[in-house]
């Protein structure tokens, strides 16, 4: 983890198909180690679910569901940091 990522960047992330591990880390904003635990998860979750497994990806649907989050969830958070961007440049 580098720098925090900011939600337009989670935001564009929740609406792609699938995620790759370095996603779901910037999606997360953890480490590998519990990344790798979340990309597990999610593949149980696809298993479960009849939902198709890539190699290298996960399905984001899954994702979203193991971290119990939704895209609204992203899209509310991206409006509020661009709110609070424009107030202090204001």
């Amino acid at each position: 983890m580098n720098k925090k990522t900011s939600w337009k960047d989670k935001y564009l992330l929740s609406i792609s198909e699938t995620l790759s591990l370095k996603d779901i880390e910037k999606l997360c904003d953890v480490g590998s180690s519990k990344a790798s635990d979340i990309r597990k998860q999610a593949l149980d979750y696809c298993i479960l679910n009849d939902i198709p497994i890539y190699t290298r990806y996960v399905p984001t649907e899954a994702v979203l569901a193991v971290i119990n989050h939704d895209i609204e969830y992203y899209y509310n958070r991206m409006r509020l940091e661009n709110r609070a961007m424009l107030v202090e440049v204001v």
